[in-house]
């Protein structure tokens, strides 16, 4: 296997910090890519033995979750990874997008991943994005939705001032 560290399984080829923000030089398709609802894009990942785990953050996941961070999971199978994007409720994984990512090198750009959103419930994701290898300095923060956590904290507390009636949030 190319651009594996065969003493701890390690995958080189996708284990890192990408993004399409930071210091990188782009093309007018990136830029286009950068515009998609659900844009920009990060992702940091590591790859042992053909699993894949990491986490993605959003500028989607930003507008609709709590966080603009959401984590990965996955395998890579035919040189590219099958995988979803995920987080916990009541202690469970749930699945928010179903991605596909490849690697590939350019001319000009040096390696980059090529990632699909396959399937989503909530736009999080872009339907396409492409991310470079950059230095984990140049990772976006993770920041929390104010918006959406002061809803739901209202919400607690009409729920804790009035037990007889169900809280609900609307969606944004």
């Amino acid at each position: 296997m190319e651009n594996v560290s065969t003493w701890w399984n390690l995958d080189k080829k996708f284990t890192g910090t990408w993004s399409n923000e930071g210091n990188v030089d782009v093309s007018p398709d990136d830029v286009r890519l950068m515009g998609l609802d659900g844009a920009p894009i990060a992702i940091e990942l590591r790859v042992y033995g053909g699993s894949v785990d990491g986490y993605v953050i959003t500028g989607g996941l930003g507008k609709h979750w709590l966080r603009n961070q959401a984590l990965v999971a996955g395998e890579v199978m035919d040189g590219k990874i099958k995988g979803y994007v995920y987080d916990f409720r009541d202690g469970q994984r749930e699945k928010m997008a179903l991605i596909e990512i490849s690697y590939s090198t350019g001319t000009n750009q040096g390696e980059f991943l090529s990632i699909k959103t396959l399937d989503q419930p909530v736009h999080f994701l872009p339907e396409e994005g492409r991310v470079y290898r950059v230095e984990e300095k140049y990772m976006p923060a993770v920041e929390l939705n104010m918006d959406l956590f002061k809803r739901v904290e209202e919400e607690a507390n009409k729920v804790t001032e009035e037990p007889s009636k169900p809280a609900t949030i609307a969606p944004q």
